[in-house]
C-alpha cells in the first residue's frame, strides 16, 4: 500500500510540474506606445487613466474578465509625441493568444493656445472610457510590437457660442510591423497637414532642424500641405500620392517652399 501510495504522489508532482511548466511557456511579451499627429495647439494635455484588454467579449459589453496593462493615471503632452517621437504606454508578459477588445480610458484633459489653458470638456462622462474591436495577437515567446494613436485632429471641436473646446476622442491600434511613414526637410518653419482620400488625419510642425515625420500610416497614397509660418515671404505647397508601405518611411527630401 506504501508502494502505490508513493507512485500516486509521483504522479501527482509529475503533472503538477508539467502544467507548470507548460504555463510557464504559454507566455509573450506586449509593448505598446504611444504617439500622435495632433492638433493646432500649444500643448494637448491627456490623462490615460487605464489600458486593458479583454481576451473573448466584443464592443466592451462585459465588466469582467480584462486585463489590465497600465493603471498609473499619468498625464502626456500629445504635442511633444510628433515627428517620429513616441512614449511607451506598457510592455507586460501576458498569455500568449488573441486578445479581441481594447479599452483606454482617460481623465480630465487639457489644451493651451496662445498661453491660456482650456478644459477639453466631454459632450457626456462616457466618452472618457473608448473601447474598440481590434484583435491583438500575442505570441508566445515573442514581443508584439503595437501602437496607439489617439486621433486628436479629429476629436476637439470649438464651440463659439459657448467659447469652449469640446472632447469627443478615439484612438486607432496598429501593428507597428504594419504601418510605414513620411518623413523629410521644408525650408522655412511650416506647419504640415497629412491627408488621405481627402481627408485631413492630422499635422504637425518642422523641427528646429527643419524636420518633419508622420508615422504609424496604413499603407496607402498619402498627400501633405505644406503652410509656411512666414506667409509674406513664401508660398503654400503641396505633395501628392506619397506612397507608404509597411515597415519603411518614405523620405520627400529637402522641401524648399518657393517665394513670393
Amino acid at each position: 500500500m506504501i508502494k502505490y501510495l508513493g507512485i500516486f504522489f509521483g504522479l501527482i508532482i509529475t503533472i503538477v510540474f508539467s502544467c507548470t511548466s507548460e504555463n510557464s511557456n504559454n507566455r509573450g511579451h506586449l509593448q505598446v506606445m504611444l504617439q500622435d499627429a495632433s492638433a493646432p495647439f500649444d500643448s494637448i494635455l491627456i490623462n490615460i487613466q487605464k489600458f486593458q484588454i479583454h481576451p473573448d467579449i466584443q464592443s466592451g459589453d462585459s465588466s469582467s474578465g480584462w486585463l489590465t496593462l497600465f493603471d498609473s493615471p499619468t498625464t502626456y503632452n500629445m504635442v511633444k509625441l510628433r515627428n517620429g517621437i513616441r512614449t511607451q504606454l506598457c510592455n507586460r508578459e501576458i498569455v500568449g493568444r488573441t486578445y479581441k477588445t481594447i479599452r483606454l480610458q482617460l481623465g480630465a484633459c487639457f489644451a493651451v493656445r496662445n498661453d491660456t489653458l482650456y478644459n477639453l470638456e466631454f459632450w457626456d462622462e462616457s466618452l472618457k472610457t473608448m473601447t474598440i474591436d481590434s484583435p491583438i495577437k500575442v505570441v508566445n515567446g515573442q514581443t508584439t510590437r503595437a501602437l496607439i494613436d489617439i486621433n486628436l485632429y479629429e476629436s476637439i471641436s470649438y464651440v463659439a457660442d459657448s467659447s469652449r473646446f469640446y472632447f469627443e476622442p478615439s484612438f486607432t491600434f496598429y501593428y507597428i510591423d504594419s504601418t510605414g511613414g513620411i518623413e523629410g526637410h521644408i525650408i522655412p518653419k511650416s506647419d504640415v497637414y497629412l491627408t488621405y482620400g481627402g481627408d485631413t488625419l492630422g499635422m504637425t510642425t518642422t523641427e528646429s532642424d527643419n524636420y518633419f515625420g508622420f508615422f504609424g500610416l496604413l499603407e496607402g497614397y498619402y498627400s501633405i500641405y505644406i503652410f509656411p509660418r512666414d506667409t509674406a515671404n513664401y508660398r503654400n505647397w503641396l505633395v501628392e500620392n506619397i506612397p507608404v508601405h509597411p515597415d519603411t518611411s518614405f523620405d520627400v527630401g529637402l522641401i524648399e517652399l518657393p517665394p513670393r
